[in-house]
């Protein structure tokens, strides 16, 4: 009973049919055992339907909302603010009814006393107001019963459709209020979640992003490093494209998001980079499909994947190895691969880059995306992420 829809679903669609079946069955019976002529079938079945919905409209709800109560273990909780209420509804609803001989005196607006109580009430009290309907639908017909109150017409059919009316303006007035309240406030809460939610998430990428930099540095220090001593001359050009290089990635990680062809020209320009070093060592291929470039991935995610397989092909090789990146369009999905030589062991796993994509893939899309480490043919390792095509 948290939403509009679900109310009015019961309103339109579970309260009048069952119940008009129902109605239909008991008059046939009612024929059949001769309490009822076949002429009087229309009325029986109308008060037998109007009297079933009636009584759905107003205790479904307080039973759902008794179950409810029963299993939070808050059914006997009650403030003596909320018992205040409560009086105060009861008296109001007594005093409109406790009038006699009322039939046809214009006083009908005294049965409609207590309506604005309980509107009030069902902002106030929520999912609760519906012990406040069903206890003013119990005082009313009480006193309209036994003659009393400003519902009372000289015909007893007439007394009826009046009975009917003020039930209906009663429950279909409180339940949609209660659900409108309640929907809101559930969004509300809903949205407060999304907020925190995605503050965490923004600051668990900054993080993992802060881990990623002095990461990506530290290994590209490492290769100028070791040109130091052999090549001067190839230091000194390395550092040049190493600081162009950190001058792009870091514009590019302030975003969350980033299209692939500039991922793609860091990584051509860490490759550049990369070829000072290893030169014929290295031998890199890049298969691009030409409708991908303008999708959006997380910036550095794609480098990773080429850094790492540097750090475990290249580097640890004698001869020329080949690295293969690819980056292709699968349906509705994104697949970027990159392929090395060597063979899948726990240091392919465990390293700060690795876990750093999988962490970042969870915090962007959850379970959409996913990264996968497998053995390939010939000798090879290919690390592959696919992720939704958005553009």
């Amino acid at each position: 009973m948290t939403r509009v829809r679900d109310l009015l679903v019961l309103m339109l669609a579970g309260a009048p049919w069952g119940t008009m079946v129902s109605a239909i069955l008991c008059t046939l019976g009612l024929v059949e055992a001769g309490a009822v002529k076949t002429s009087g079938i229309p009325l029986s079945s109308l008060l037998f339907w109007t009297g079933n919905v009636l009584g759905i409209l107003v205790f479904t709800p307080l039973f759902i909302s008794v179950a409810q109560r029963w299993n939070e273990g808050t059914l006997f909780r009650t403030s003596p603010r909320d018992l205040l209420w409560t009086a105060l509804l009861a008296i109001t609803v007594i005093i409109g009814f406790s009038i006699k001989h009322t039939a046809h005196t214009g006083l009908i607006p005294l049965a409609y006393l207590s309506f604005p109580l309980l509107v009030w009430l069902s902002f106030e009290w929520r999912r609760d107001v519906t012990l406040a309907l069903a206890l003013v639908t119990i005082i009313m017909t009480a006193f309209t019963a036994t003659g009393h109150g400003p519902l009372l017409r000289n015909d007893p059919m007439a007394t009826y459709a009046e009975m009917t009316i003020f039930i209906i303006v009663y429950a279909l007035s409180s339940l949609i209020l209660m659900a409108a309240s309640e929907e809101t406030r559930e969004l509300s809460a809903q949205t407060l979640d999304l907020r925190i939610s995605g503050v965490r998430n923004e600051a668990a990428l900054r993080l993992i992003r802060a881990n990623l930099n002095p990461h990506f540095l530290f290994n590209s220090l490492n290769t100028i490093k070791s040109l130091i001593p052999e090549d001067p001359a190839k230091a000194q050009t390395a550092i040049v494209s190493l600081s162009d290089l950190l001058r792009t990635s870091l514009k590019l990680t302030k975003r969350e998001r980033a299209p692939v062809r500039e991922e793609l020209a860091v990584i051509r320009s860490y490759l550049d980079l990369q070829k000072i070093r290893h030169e014929q060592r290295l031998d890199c291929s890049i298969e691009t499909d030409p409708s991908s470039l303008d999708c959006l991935i997380p910036p550095m995610i794609f480098h990773q994947l080429v850094e790492n397989a540097i750090k475990h092909g290249v580097e640890n090789s004698s001869t020329a190895t080949p690295v293969r990146i690819r980056c292709i369009l699968d349906g509705i999905s994104l697949l970027l691969s990159v392929e090395n030589q060597g063979h899948l062991d726990l240091g392919h796993e465990a390293g700060l880059g690795l876990h750093s994509i999988r962490e970042e893939l969870s915090v962007l899309y959850g379970e959409q995306a996913s990264f996968t480490l497998r053995q390939g043919l010939h000798d090879s390792v290919i690390a592959e992420i696919r992720l939704p095509a958005a553009t």
